[in-house]
């Protein structure tokens, strides 16, 4: 499924969950985007067990920025876009300092805080009905309107999932990207990928593959640092010597049948070892 299309569906739940309260925003619009990430997280909180095909967020540099997610760039020209993950603080996060004012998701001349240590993230303090966090159900829980700091993150790695192993960043053909300003993938290395691999494998790792380790969470919108770390989760590992390039990582995913269950496949999606600058 696209991004638009994903995100259309997602315009049928109630779109209260964050939304400027007081100044009316320059584009109407940037709510709508806000409400319909906010409802993204809460379908995805309800089934944390089956992995799906990760929504793409359109963030081209030729679209209009009032199409888009809320976002922001910062003075090296560099687009941050509100965190997928909805990640907001009463107070500001230990290491960000002042760096001036900007206009985002729709506020004008809100001040926002950076970090030398962690280039990625850019806080920005503005008006929000949520505090990010969700009931047993998965919901996303609305709050009264209030300001508080709330993480955009670095279209480089904005959805990127993520495998660090022996200094080496792998990232799930899913959200890599051969094309743009900042590519992930040369485009001919990518394609040579997915015609011998695809993005995802059906049932047993390939002949070669074996079993190198569990990943660990380094948590959602970092640049995981550390061996076998990782961004999206936990995840057993496969690799291949003879194909450095690449490496398994196991997920499950939901397919419908008739039967109002459905159906639990087991698999693996394929990971394409980062070959351009990630920084």
């Amino acid at each position: 499924m696209k991004g638009e299309e994903f995100l259309d569906k997602m315009e049928l739940i109630d779109p209260k969950f964050i939304e400027k309260a007081e100044a009316k925003p320059k584009k109407h619009r940037t709510i709508k985007w806000i409400s319909a990430i906010a409802a993204c997280l809460c379908v995805l909180a309800a089934i944390p067990m089956i992995n799906s095909e990760p929504p793409e967020i359109p963030q081209s540099e030729t679209e209009d920025p009032g199409e888009m997610a809320p976002n922001i760039k910062n003075s090296d020209g560099r687009r941050f876009f509100i965190s997928p993950h909805i990640v907001v603080f009463d107070e500001l996060p230990e290491g960000f300092e002042y760096s001036g004012e900007t206009d985002a998701g729709g506020f004008e001349n809100v001040p926002y805080y950076t970090n030398p240590e962690v280039p990625e993230w850019i806080y920005v303090y503005h008006e929000v009905n949520t505090d990010g966090k969700i009931d047993s159900t998965g919901t996303l829980i609305p709050t009264e309107p209030h300001n508080a700091y709330v993480r955009y993150v670095d279209e480089r790695i904005r959805g990127a999932h993520l495998v660090f192993i022996d200094g080496e960043y792998y990232i799930s053909m899913w959200s890599a990207k051969p094309y743009g300003d900042y590519p992930d993938v040369a485009a001919e290395y990518y394609d040579r990928i997915e015609s011998a691999y695809g993005n995802r494998i059906s049932g047993e790792a390939p002949e070669g593959f074996s079993f190198l380790g569990t990943t660990v969470f380094s948590g959602y919108d970092t640049v995981p640092k550390e061996n076998l770390h990782c961004n999206y989760g936990t995840f057993d590992v496969y690799a291949n010597p003879a194909v450095p390039e690449v490496i398994l990582v196991s997920t499950q995913w939901h397919t419908a049948e008739s039967d109002k269950n459905g159906t639990v496949n087991k698999g693996f999606d394929v990971y394409i070892r980062y070959d351009c600058p990630l920084g």
